[in-house]
């Protein structure tokens, strides 16, 4: 399992790239374009720390299920190449703070193995986390599933656990729930869920702004103006 540790004292002058690449990088090089790091994992495992601004750019590959770790003063992001075909079985945020996941590809299937499972998962003292332009899903093609497989395979897209949790512009595909939420001061915009367990086959479904401020127990379910039970909020 990933741990990104990231410490910040003061806000730095420039911002560094830092390049992965989990099949042909070695973390003897510099962490160039050319010569890039290694996989998460290993990244991870040699105790590379990171200030407020840099970004981790993933170069394409399968990353497998990291989590993300740390607590910024600023944004530090983690974001594909280009158009890289970048690839995270589960990703899990955890005592961290300012992290930006942007443009990710994300999905249980792209394991040797799948299992049932959240896909993103913000917990343990996690806030100020932004999910933005990912693509979130199940499988890529759910065409042939029955009712059953829906019941028994479709995962949940986003648990968003902590406060101020930014989720944004991402497309969830296949999904169970796409956003279930337990914090306080949360946004929810701009998301398409298309082919939802609830919804599955009915097209793409768009969330308008939701500012989500929890004061009392109870589930509480967000549905869009069609009644559609795309979003849910635990709180």
């Amino acid at each position: 399992m990933l741990a990104l540790v990231s410490l910040c004292c003061c806000f730095p002058a420039g911002a560094t790239e830092y390049y992965l690449d989990p099949v042909g990088g070695n973390m003897s090089n510099p962490g160039t374009i050319d010569l890039p790091w290694a996989s998460l994992e290993t990244v991870a495992g040699a105790g590379k720390t990171f200030i407020a601004g840099d970004e981790l750019v993933l170069m394409p590959g399968y990353y497998g299920s990291p989590t993300i770790r740390g607590y910024n003063e600023g944004h530090v992001i983690v974001r594909p190449h280009a158009r890289a075909a970048t690839r995270i079985g589960k990703l899990l945020v955890t005592s961290a703070s300012n992290w930006t996941i942007r443009g990710l590809e994300l999905s249980p299937s792209f394991a040797s193995e799948f299992v049932r499972q959240t896909v993103v998962d913000t917990y343990g003292s996690a806030s100020q986390i932004i999910i933005e332009d990912c693509k979130i899903m199940t499988v890529e093609d759910s065409s042939a599933w029955s009712a059953t497989d829906w019941d028994q395979k479709a995962c949940n897209g986003i648990l968003a656990r902590g406060p101020f949790v930014t989720v944004r512009n991402n497309h969830f595909l296949n999904v169970n729930f796409a956003i279930s939420i337990t914090g306080v001061s949360n946004l929810v915009s701009g998301n398409v869920v298309e082919h939802g367990r609830r919804r599955r086959g009915a097209g793409n479904h768009h969330s308008r702004q939701y500012v989500l401020e929890s004061r009392k127990p109870g589930p509480s379910v967000i549905r869009n103006d069609a009644g559609n039970r795309l979003f849910r909020r635990v709180l």
